[in-house]
This record gives C-alpha cells, sequence and structure tokens, in this order.
C-alpha cells in the first residue's frame, strides 16, 4: 500500500519475486561462492534480519553471525572508523 517501506513491499512478494530479489542483492552487496554458498555481510541488524527472513520465504534456511570487530580499521593503508559490529547472512 501506499506508503509503506520497500521492505514490506518485498515482504509481501510471491516467492519467486523474493528468490530475484535475494539473487541482485547477492550479486549487488554480496558473494556466491563455487559451492552455492551466499553471503552478504551488514552493520544493520534489522536489515540482516530482514534478508534472514527472506531467504527463509524463499525456502532456503539462513544463518546470521555477529563479528565484534572494534571500531578502528584500516582500507587502504587508511585508518577509519566503523562500526563495532557486522552482520553476516549466509545461505545455500
Amino acid at each position: 500500500h501506499e506508503g509503506a517501506p520497500a521492505g514490506q513491499s518485498t515482504a509481501s512478494a510471491a516467492p519467486d519475486i523474493i528468490r530475484a530479489f535475494l539473487q541482485a542483492y547477492a550479486a549487488g552487496d554480496g558473494h556466491r561462492y563455487p559451492n552455492g554458498k551466499v553471503s552478504a555481510t551488514t552493520v544493520s541488524r534489522q536489515l540482516a534480519y530482514g534478508v534472514a527472513w527472506l531467504v527463509m520465504r524463499a525456502g532456503r534456511c539462513p544463518s546470521i553471525y555477529a563479528t565484534h570487530v572494534g571500531t578502528r580499521g584500516m582500507v587502504e593503508g587508511r585508518s577509519v572508523s566503523r562500526a563495532p559490529v557486522q552482520y553476516t547472512v549466509v545461505w545455500y
């Protein structure tokens, strides 16, 4: 309905639409391994659990891993600030 967040529209979609969304999400912001494993990492707990729920709606069984990484990291030799926890959603 009008005004609903995009996540609600996706969540109520048919399973084939959800599978297409997950395929596009993984292609843009995830990693697909040769053995069929798919993973996506985010600093948003809400996004991670939302993706996991969509994976279940698509008929797969997801796992969610929370990794505490600290608030400082290195990117191309520079010290950067980062979220202290990263969430990885994995499914086959």
